[in-house]
């Protein structure tokens, strides 16, 4: 899906044009610089809709907006000057246009669009029907959003739309290196490492929940808090994997088992079924649907165990938020405010959508 080939947008911080349409974010808009000698400087004409052109002089060959929002038409011409000559002006070059806005939130709010970035779709989160996305976190982001304009007296829903990365550092790293992504979510846990590695921000937790290690029935996965299961199969750089070494302890390099990819929990739960593995750690909600998936097509029986504090002691709830840049904070603010607002509602969303669940 993503956006129609005629809205380009900037790709990262650096705000390097892509040909148009100008991230939220983006620091300036850098003209091509074909022209160089001694004492050269530019003019640039900066046009608002509704206003008048402005013409600034500057030393450096590029555009950053200031005081300016929506779509603006710019062109340039170099201006030379010599020690002790006259200066000479260069022809004006064609002009183009972009659109910038100084922050996510302003693009939101002008564009009625939330652009999403978004791993793999897999089950009640984030799920694909036909060309367009649904689940639990979508739907939350589409009332967030409708919140969020009706605050100013906008009533429309936000139009969702998204750009897909693999699980793993491409996903993290989308809003570093794409400048049109308002904000990430695919049931990311709520981690200080990750806000730390990818200069992220986390909203208030959308969800809480033990993970759930899955093995066949009547085998017992924890002995006086310690996994016993031979080989325990997580999805890679997710909190399962994090947690499954830190149970495992020295063994973990013979007994973990790494999933990578597309269809990682797929293969990990056919790997159990098969005893290729003893058991699969994956959030709750997940290991749910999963295991409700396996016993209607292939009637495979497995058995559920939540890993709370009565089997490990100190371990916490997993958290789930959407991540937003650092710089992205009025953002983050308006949309704890919403959460903070519709968090009753959401309490039974879950025990609605997948059978089984409890808080």
């Amino acid at each position: 899906m993503g956006f129609p080939a005629q809205d380009k947008r900037a790709h990262g911080p650096t705000g390097k044009t892509g040909g148009g349409l100008v991230s939220g974010r983006a620091a300036a808009a850098v003209l091509d610089d074909e022209r160089s000698g001694p004492g050269k400087s530019f003019v640039r004409s900066l046009t608002h809709p509704g206003k008048a052109p402005i013409l600034q002089r500057t030393a450096r060959n590029s555009i950053v907006p200031q005081g300016i929002e929506g779509k603006v038409r710019w062109n340039v011409r170099p201006v030379w000057q010599s020690p002790g000559q006259r200066e000479r002006f260069g022809e004006w070059n064609k002009e183009q246009s972009f659109t910038y806005y100084p922050s996510a939130l302003n693009r939101i709010i002008a564009t009625r669009t939330i652009h999403v970035g978004t791993a793999e779709p897999d089950g009640f989160f984030v799920r694909q029907e036909g060309a367009e996305l649904t689940g639990y976190e979508i739907e939350l982001l589409r009332d967030l959003g409708t919140r969020i304009l009706a605050a100013r007296g906008i009533p429309a829903k936000p139009t969702i739309t998204y750009t897909r990365r693999i699980w793993g550092e491409d996903f993290f790293r989308l809003l570093e290196r794409d400048g049109a992504v308002d904000l990430i979510a695919a049931a990311i846990s709520i981690t200080p490492e990750r806000e730390k590695t990818y200069g992220l921000l986390f909203t208030q937790p959308t969800l809480r929940y033990p993970q759930t290690m899955i093995a066949k029935p009547g085998i017992k996965a924890f002995v006086d808090g310690k996994l016993v299961l031979t080989r325990v199969g997580a999805a890679e750089k997710t909190t399962n994997e994090t947690f499954a070494r830190k149970l495992l302890g020295d063994a973990a390099s013979e007994r973990f088992v790494p999933y990578a990819g597309s269809g990682a929990y797929d293969r990990m739960l056919a790997d159990l079924v098969a005893e290729r593995i003893d058991g699969a750690l994956i959030d709750k909600p997940y290991a749910l649907q999963k295991v409700a998936e396996l016993k209607q097509s292939i009637g495979a029986e497995l058995a559920l165990t939540d890993i709370t504090a009565e089997i490990v002691p100190g371990i916490e709830l997993e958290k789930m938020g959407f991540a937003v840049r650092k710089s992205d904070r009025a953002l983050l603010q308006e949309l704890d405010t919403q959460l903070t607002a519709t968090a009753a509602t959401r309490d039974g969303v879950l025990s609605k959508s997948i059978p089984g669940w409890s808080n």
